[in-house]
């Protein structure tokens, strides 16, 4: 796992709550959390590496609220 997403992430709120390793892909799978000042939860599933590529992560993240999601996604671009 780049070592700089883990990193950037915990400066920036966010809570890493779980690994694992995916038994299919052989992924590396980071589990974070953080809340937003209203108490809504930000949840993000990382994998690592992506289809071969060491350098590659795939983000995927819940929100509770539909209008966050382009927030949230400007702001993961500006912090990676």
């Amino acid at each position: 796992m780049p070592g700089d997403v883990s990193s950037y992430l915990q400066k920036n709120g966010f809570v890493e709550m779980a690994t694992s390793k995916k038994q299919s892909t052989g992924q590396d799978m980071l589990y974070f959390g953080a809340k937003t000042v209203n108490n809504l939860p930000l949840l993000l599933e990382i994998a690592h590496p992506l289809e071969g590529d060491d350098k590659g992560i795939c983000v995927t993240y819940k929100i509770p609220v539909p209008p966050l999601k382009p927030l949230f996604e400007d702001s993961l671009k500006a912090l990676f």
